[in-house]
């Protein structure tokens, strides 16, 4: 789902496999939340952008400080950029309410229905949410590890 012009981009799935239709009802749910006007979708496109900045600016700072051997810019800039990864945190409420909703909207359709079946979707959508907690726990891990180098 494309917020940005309210657009759906669908492509013709190999098979109709569970995976395809609780990541196509995950999608949807995205849609719905616009159209809803979600307040953890409305957060977090107005925080993602000062995070995705404040680490940029953060990261800048730390190596600033490596390369002038600033010991205290490096150390702020490496706690700044640990603050600016939590803003992008804000991507995992509006995530997990996206599989919330795609499971429902699976259920109430007839897409799943066979134990099995809803055993997979649920699989599939938290392995969708373990990547966005990857993604958020990476940058976090490589802070600390900033923080711990500067010590």
């Amino acid at each position: 789902y494309d917020p940005h012009a309210k657009v759906l981009h669908l492509y013709p799935p190999a098979s109709a496999s569970v995976a395809a239709l609780a990541v196509t009802a995950h999608e949807v749910a995205h849609a719905q939340q616009h159209d809803l006007g979600y307040w953890g979708l409305v957060l977090r496109r107005a925080l993602q952008p000062a995070g995705y900045l404040g680490a940029a600016v953060a990261l800048a700072g730390v190596l600033a400080g490596w390369l002038l051997g600033w010991a205290p810019l490096a150390l702020w800039s490496g706690a700044g950029y640990l603050v600016a990864v939590l803003l992008l945190l804000f991507t995992l409420p509006v995530e997990l309410d996206a599989n919330r909703r795609a499971l429902a909207m699976l259920l109430a359709e007839g897409a799943v229905g066979a134990p099995e079946e809803v055993r997979a979707a649920r699989r599939v959508l938290g392995a969708a949410v373990l990547t966005y907690v990857a993604a958020a726990l990476s940058p976090v891990i490589h802070g600390a590890f900033l923080l711990w180098r500067n010590r």
